[in-house]
């Protein structure tokens, strides 16, 4: 795992076979690093080469993520019936976004909210497990920019104890999260295997917890 600084602060397993006299690198501050296409068998704590390390196409710094692909943050109302449009432009800021935001966490049935930004405008996305038309009286009461309301089937609460059960019940987690638009649980393992989703199926329902592992399958 690699932090975002200069040099780079790194962990994770052992990498059996690696050798930094064999690919291009950069070091500074007694630190080496480098980003690379890895080939190799993963047998539960290291990762063993099986072909010489490549550095990455990119020729960039950014890590890789594995099978996991970032959420699309685009407002849903748009392929349906639209956003509803803004009712007072002088309360559609940053602070009126923040305060709407403020309030509506503390809804037991709020279920996730963000802004979209596509297209040049702000819209400002709210999710809730039902009463949508009570939702959006009370956030009109502080937001007045364009808005975007839909339901979800589990609220923030809801996904927030199941994030605390999965840390508790599944071992070397590299990372657990609330994903508000698909409105589960994301986790990241090195190896996502069919057995672990089966298990989390099986646990917290279907689709409930989201398995994306950061090796992936050669081929």
């Amino acid at each position: 795992m690699v932090r975002t600084s200069l040099p780079p602060q790194c962990g994770g397993p052992d990498v059996v076979g690696w050798k930094w006299s064999a690919v291009e690198h950069e070091s500074q501050h007694g630190t080496t690093w480098g980003t690379y296409d890895l080939v190799g068998t993963w047998d539960g704590s290291r990762f063993t080469l099986t072909e010489p390390a490549r550095l990455s196409p990119s020729g960039t710094r950014e890590v890789p993520e594995g099978d996991f692909q970032a959420p699309d943050f685009t407002s849903p109302c748009r392929a349906a019936a639209g956003d509803r449009a803004a009712v007072d432009p002088s309360k559609a800021g940053a602070e009126d976004y923040e305060r709407a935001l403020r309030s509506a966490e503390e809804d037991k049935e709020f279920a996730g909210g963000w802004i979209d930004t596509e297209g040049g405008g702000t819209v400002l996305v709210m999710r809730f497990t039902r009463d949508l038309a009570g939702h959006e009286r009370d956030i009109r009461k502080t937001w007045g920019g364009a808005l975007c309301l839909t339901t979800a089937a589990r609220s923030q609460a809801e996904l927030r104890t199941v994030r605390e059960r999965v840390v508790k019940a599944v071992p070397d987690l590299l990372g657990a999260s609330i994903d508000v638009v698909g409105n589960a649980v994301s986790i990241r393992t090195y190896v996502a295997t069919d057995e672990l989703r089966r298990d989390m199926d099986r646990r917290f329902g279907a689709g409930v917890v989201r398995v994306h592992g950061w090796l992936r399958p050669a081929g």
